[in-house]
């Protein structure tokens, strides 16, 4: 027989069993999450992944500014180009 766990019933709730037994003890000590633990874990989900689309957004917009002011430079340097050439 193998070792008896170190926590009784009375102390924690836990049955005494033998140690390697998880699952006993998870269904004898611990049921689940409540409601009000989940609609938390949602919440505090909901709020990050508004903040991360809200900078995702800003970086979007500046990444076409940035392309955009590329395409004016370019466009600027081949009118030089075609000017110094034409005359």
């Amino acid at each position: 027989m193998g070792m008896l766990c170190m926590y009784d019933t009375v102390q924690c709730g836990v049955y005494a069993m033998e140690q390697g037994d998880l699952a006993v003890r998870i269904r004898a000590g611990m049921r689940g999450f409540t409601v009000i633990e989940l609609l938390v874990v949602v919440a505090i989900i909901g709020l990050l992944s508004s903040v991360i689309a809200v900078s995702v957004s800003g970086y979007r917009s500046r990444g076409r500014d940035t392309r955009r002011l590329e395409d004016v430079q370019q466009l600027r340097q081949a009118l030089e180009l075609y000017n110094s050439t034409s005359g």
